[in-house]
């Protein structure tokens, strides 16, 4: 979804001191603001393909830990 990069901008990562309490919580705060810009109804219009990605990231789901190809490389 090219055309939404100069909208959509995740918050940015830390690699040393990201288990930071100020940093978390502006962290939380930011990728909160992320999704609601993604879920917003102007957004799902704009982008119809988008919805089926955000809501399957956004479903709950069973997560087997270590049971993937990528966790055996």
């Amino acid at each position: 979804f090219e055309s939404l990069s100069s909208i959509l901008k995740l918050p940015g990562k830390k690699t040393f001191n990201n288990m930071d309490r100020d940093f978390l919580e502006k962290r939380k705060k930011d990728l909160n603001a992320y999704l609601q810009l993604l879920l917003a109804p102007e957004m799902m219009k704009a982008s119809p393909a988008l919805a089926h990605y955000v809501y399957d990231f956004l479903e709950n789901k069973a997560y087997s830990k270590g049971k993937g190809d990528f966790a055996r490389k």
